[in-house]
């Protein structure tokens, strides 16, 4: 009698486990493909120092998801996990309640939004999930486990390392020196597509419609289209929208300018973001586009 309910209770523990490590994938990989993004969303969770955690973070979440998942370590991976759910929960009621924030992000590119009451209840059941296979799960061994982790974390290794970008709070503080930085409009050739005036402000988003990480940040970029943060906003696109569906898919209405190649040598990797005051470039930002609020906080204001 003892015996079957111990048994039951090693079941359960793996039905648990194997649901709380799909979930945890499910997560990475919604994230994998923009973890650069995802440091620019711990940057607005108001945590701007750990931001350059993104891939450690999503790494983490492979590697606990897969050894729940394949039952490799369960103890010890339940009670990783359960940890790093009070933490992300902890994290996001701090920007939920103070920054604003409303979405999680926890799922990346593979969740829509959810309400706060939703993230919460979630992470509760998932901690609890874990408590339970760090109490009753027992096994996890064998040499074909250990060696199928080894070669999921190195796929994971190989994707988020593709798609990280240093984050803006960093790039602020430690990026080098742009060329393009000082110069005049006529020197960086802007003024061939925008007449520039010396006593405005300007923010240009430079971007393909090939790119796909331009079209992921093009969201962030056209936040700037406010006068918030700069007199006039364009969009420089190296080409055209030969079909609308960008263009209806983000119901985009700032001003556009097609550049081709203008730009080519001068700008070394797209989406870039250039920030022109009193007919000078003071700060060029390549490969992420932060937010408005981000730009304004370690830019503007520092």
């Amino acid at each position: 009698m003892r015996g079957g309910f111990y048994r039951r209770r090693v079941a359960v523990a793996r039905v648990l486990g194997g649901l709380t490590g799909l979930i945890m994938l499910a997560a990475a990989v919604g994230k994998m493909g923009d973890v650069g993004g995802f440091g620019e969303l711990i940057v607005k969770y108001g945590l701007p120092a750990l931001s350059i955690l993104a891939p450690v973070v999503v790494a983490a979440e492979v590697l606990c998801g897969t050894m729940l998942l394949l039952w490799v370590w369960p103890r010890v991976a339940a009670v990783v996990t359960a940890a790093m759910l009070t933490a992300f929960t902890a994290a996001f009621f701090y920007a939920n309640t103070w920054q604003g924030v409303t979405d999680c992000g926890c799922f990346g590119s593979l969740g829509p939004s959810a309400p706060a009451w939703l993230v919460y209840g979630r992470n509760a059941l998932l901690v609890a999930a874990c408590v339970l296979v760090a109490l009753w799960g027992r096994g996890g061994s064998g040499m074909w486990r250990w060696v199928a982790v080894a070669c999921i974390m190195v796929a994971a290794a190989f994707c988020i390392g593709m798609s990280f970008k240093v984050p803006s709070y960093y790039s602020g503080l430690f990026a080098r020196h742009h060329p393009m930085i000082g110069l005049s409009s006529a020197d960086a050739g802007l003024d061939r597509y925008v007449d520039i005036s010396a006593d405005s402000s300007y923010v240009f988003y430079v971007f393909s419609y090939d790119c796909p990480a331009c079209i992921d940040n093009l969201a962030n970029a056209m936040r700037y289209d406010n006068r918030s943060v700069a007199d006039r906003f364009y969009g420089l696109a190296v080409n055209e929208d030969r079909d609308s569906a960008v263009h209806k898919d983000y119901g985009i209405g700032f001003e556009e300018v097609f550049i081709g190649d203008g730009l080519q040598g001068k700008v070394e990797e797209i989406p870039a973001l250039l920030y022109v005051v009193h007919d000078t470039v003071k700060y060029i930002i390549e490969g992420v586009v932060p937010s408005e609020l981000s730009f304004k906080r370690f830019y503007l204001e520092k």
